[in-house]
């Protein structure tokens, strides 16, 4: 069975791109066997970018430089002293953050 899933139906842009022989030629015998196995036509291109896409999904280690990136991109969110509503001090905090003084 063919490894590549079939996208025709959704498939709309192309992608022109420079191949050495070698490799534009088993494009195009993959192009062949695509169509013998689903029966439809399609670009080179649209191939490429398939095959492109399903290269990056089965890379592993691709996936977790991925997760590791998008959180070393993510915004970090600084702590704030929460200030009372009724304070006249903007410096004033709220909540667990006070230490009370024991009461004897």
């Amino acid at each position: 069975m063919i490894a590549l899933q079939p996208f025709h139906l959704n498939s709309s842009r192309v992608v022109e791109t420079r191949l050495p022989h070698g490799l534009a030629d088993d494009l195009g015998l993959y192009r062949l066997f695509y169509k013998d196995a689903y029966h439809a036509e399609v670009s080179e291109g649209d191939l490429v970018r398939e095959m492109l896409q399903a290269f990056i999904e089965g890379d592993e280690a691709f996936r977790q430089f991925k997760r590791q990136a998008k959180s070393r991109v993510r915004p970090k969110r600084s702590r704030q002293a929460k200030v009372a509503p009724n304070s006249s001090q903007k410096n004033d905090v709220q909540g667990d953050d006070i230490q009370q003084p024991a009461r004897p």
